[in-house]
């Protein structure tokens, strides 16, 4: 017999606007455990239902919503939670590097970016998959879990090309149980930094062009070493690892893998839709703080963009023309938008993000779907409806998810309910009662 589960308290930090409570029920006849989310509206981009109830069994299916159910919700020993809730799919963070990043400045605890083994500049590292680095067991995958985020797209730094980014779940034991594209994209910087952005974009066309004959010809007999980029020398490496780089742009040379590249001046993402039009790659350009300003080109060359609404003034020289409906602008132009915190220990505040988005003029339908359904699109992960008989992807909250007293009740990912606790939230429980568990009064 499945013993009956019993609610526990679902507040979060205090900041609950709706009573959560469970009506248990004994199972019998083989009855199996379900969660009947109760005037939940259900809330994905572009559409919101009327409140109504939603069920997920065991197995993690939708066995019921609205006055449809399938056969399987027969079968269910139902636990019943009262709304109202708003449902909406899981979030997407895609600039951060979580999982292969635990503090930034300790070595040991940073795998984001491959260097030499004489600890020399390397920067063309297309052949390092983030994804052998991964760890399933970060302390920040539950804090970014207990704020909605369901996936992320977690990316190697340095370099003129840092790597391979892995598109992950977050959940799973094992590596390969959270890996949804162990290469999702290309990773490349250009802008900010050493060197000339010319310099830059110089060696990334050399070497996309070496590439590609490498591609053609499928041997390294006769390839000619380039010049070693932005003066370091012996960047390349050995030449086994040469190689096994221009093999690795492969998949971005023949659009199987799309080239994410931080750009922000206009200036640099003008040159990088000519970089587009001449290898034509998938492209996708992470920043774009003055991306209004070629709102009408990226939308012509079909360029996805990934944003931070939080970047509205000028907060470098790469970013004096930065206007806080930014979003706004590319999104009536045409470009397909995704929003990030690019962050990695804040990636939490994704929502957040989205929000002042909605504040500067975004609609919350473009808002919800850009941290949503457009990160899932462009990075190739199948994204699943809110239907009947669908596995559960679900973020469930007691309000609108763009409102920073909202707090999240429940997620699911890919038909598994995970916890919302995390390190910080046990530290506090452990300092709070410690005065009371050892007898001392405050």
């Amino acid at each position: 017999m499945i013993r009956a589960l019993i609610c526990s308290s679902l507040a979060v930090g205090g900041l609950v606007s709706a009573t959560a409570s469970a009506v248990a029920a004994t199972p019998a006849g083989g009855k199996v455990a379900c969660v009947s989310y109760a005037k939940a509206t259900v809330w994905e981009p572009g559409a919101r239902s009327a409140p109504q109830q939603l069920t997920v069994d065991a197995t993690g299916v939708i066995v019921a919503l609205g006055q449809q159910t399938t056969p399987a919700a027969s079968a269910c020993s139902v636990q019943a939670l009262e709304g109202p809730f708003v449902v909406t799919p899981g979030l997407v963070e895609t600039t951060s590097s979580i999982g292969i990043t635990e503090i930034w400045l300790e070595d040991d605890a940073n795998d984001s970016a491959a260097v030499s083994p004489k600890g020399g500049p390397m920067p063309i590292r297309s052949s390092f998959r983030a994804f052998d680095a991964y760890n399933p067991r970060s302390t920040l995958i539950p804090t970014a879990r207990a704020e909605g985020v369901t996936h992320v797209l977690s990316l190697p730094r340095g370099g003129l090309i840092s790597g391979q980014a892995p598109f992950m779940r977050l959940r799973g034991r094992l590596q390969s149980e959270a890996a949804v594209n162990r290469s999702a994209a290309m990773v490349m910087s250009v802008g900010m930094g050493a060197g000339s952005r010319g310099h830059k974009l110089q060696t990334a066309r050399a070497v996309l062009d070496e590439a590609r004959r490498h591609l053609r010809t499928q041997s390294a007999k006769g390839a000619r070493r380039l010049p070693a980029p932005i003066g370091a020398p012996g960047a390349h490496g050995t030449p086994f690892s040469y190689y096994a780089n221009l093999t690795a742009l492969g998949p971005v040379l023949t659009n199987r893998q799309p080239l994410l590249v931080f750009a922000e001046r206009a200036s640099d993402l003008e040159a990088l839709i000519r970089l587009k039009t001449e290898f034509g790659l998938a492209l996708v350009i992470a920043g774009a703080s003055e991306g209004w300003l070629l709102a009408k080109e990226l939308a012509k060359a079909s360029i996805p963009v990934i944003i931070d609404p939080l970047r509205y003034a000028p907060g470098s020289f790469d970013q004096i023309h930065a206007r806080p409906d930014n979003a706004k602008m590319l999104a009536r132009a045409g470009v397909k938008i995704i929003i990030s915190t690019f962050a990695t220990h804040d990636a939490r505040r994704l929502r957040q993000s989205a929000g002042n988005a909605v504040r500067a003029g975004l609609s919350p339908d473009e808002a919800l779907r850009a941290i949503t359904w457009t990160p899932r699109e462009v990075f190739g992960s199948t994204r699943s409806p809110i239907t009947l008989g669908a596995v559960a992807n679900l973020a469930i909250w007691n309000g609108d998810p763009l409102e920073p007293r909202t707090s999240l009740m429940s997620l699911w990912i890919d038909g598994a309910r995970v916890s919302l606790d995390t390190r910080q939230k046990r530290l506090m429980r452990r300092y709070r009662d410690e005065p009371e568990r050892r007898g001392l009064s405050h």
